[in-house]
C-alpha cells in the first residue's frame, strides 16, 4: 500500500469517526423531538413506537459505521505493529485471513 493510499484510509477513518461523534446527539435530539410532538398531539398509543423506530435507525446508522471503520482499521497493513521481542509482525494487527494463513503455514 502506498502512502496516498494509506492517507486516503486515514481520511476516512476520521470522517467516520466524526459523524459517529456528531450522529449521537443528532439521533438523541431527534428522538426526543418526535416522542414530544406525539405525546402533546397524538391521541393514539401505538403512536410511541414511531419514536423506536427513530431511535433504532440512529443507533444502526451509528453501529454500521463503527463497523465500517473497525474493518478498514484492520484491513490495513500498515496497522501491523511489530513485536521486538519475537522479530515478527504481532498477529492481531493482520487482517483475519492473513492470521488463518500465517497459522496454517508453521
Amino acid at each position: 500500500m502506498n502512502e496516498s493510499e494509506f492517507g486516503v484510509l486515514r481520511q476516512t477513518i476520521a470522517a467516520r469517526g466524526t459523524v459517529r461523534i456528531v450522529l449521537v446527539p443528532l439521533t438523541l435530539f431527534v428522538w426526543a423531538a418526535v416522542m414530544l410532538v406525539l405525546v402533546l398531539f397524538s391521541e393514539l398509543p401505538i403512536a410511541a413506537l414511531i419514536p423506536l423506530v427513530v431511535l433504532a435507525a440512529g443507533f444502526e446508522a451509528i453501529h454500521a459505521l463503527h463497523v465500517g471503520v473497525e474493518r478498514i482499521g484492520r484491513s490495513n497493513p500498515k496497522s501491523q505493529i511489530p513485536n521486538p521481542k519475537a522479530n515478527r509482525m504481532c498477529k492481531w494487527g493482520l487482517p483475519r485471513r492473513a492470521r488463518a494463513s500465517a497459522a496454517t503455514a508453521r
